[in-house]
């Protein structure tokens, strides 16, 4: 991400704020027939996202797992994603303190099953988009959220249905 900032910075551009923060929170499956009592997940991950601060749209990639146990069954999901990301300053909305922003991109996923004693590894692809806001504190410091939804039946396959909404807590630090 850094490299690709690099890479279309021009010679009067403004400089990139980058922003690394840590998720925490709870993700929940659409479909609740493919992994029964495992729709509830709890979310655990990283995000990077940069941008400049009059440009239109900035960078994001992150890296997000989400499991859940019941009993002998079990679920993994690890997320790797990308795509474009709009952050508005909060001068350019009114509202004071708060940098509120929408993103969308290509999500890659790695799940690892067990489920009625039935063992499953699976590769898949799909899109996601969010929105969320935070807080800047001491110049540096985020603290905010993240409103996740991803859409992973883009590619066909004989895995679960993973299709899911995600609310997760943010906390993190600012370049």
């Amino acid at each position: 991400l850094v490299l690709a900032c690099a890479l279309v910075e021009g010679p009067r551009a403004e400089p990139w704020r980058i922003g690394v923060v840590a998720l925490v929170g709870e993700r929940e499956l659409d479909d609740d027939a493919d992994l029964p009592g495992l729709e509830d997940q709890d979310v655990l991950g990283i995000s990077v996202d940069a941008y400049r601060p009059h440009a239109t749209l900035g960078l994001e990639a992150a890296l997000i797992t989400a499991d859940a146990e019941r009993g002998s069954s079990d679920v993994r999901t690890t997320e790797l994603s990308f795509g474009l990301r709009r952050t508005w300053l909060p001068d350019d909305l009114g509202v004071r303190g708060i940098y509120p922003f929408v993103g969308a991109g290509l999500a890659l996923l790695s799940t690892d099953s067990d489920v009625a004693g039935r063992s499953s590894d699976d590769l898949g692809a799909g899109v996601y988009a969010h929105f969320g806001a935070y807080g800047l504190f001491a110049d540096h410091f985020r603290l905010g959220f993240d409103c996740r939804f991803l859409r992973e039946d883009v590619v066909d396959s004989s895995a679960p249905d993973l299709d899911s909404a995600q609310l997760a807590l943010t906390v993190g630090y600012a370049f």
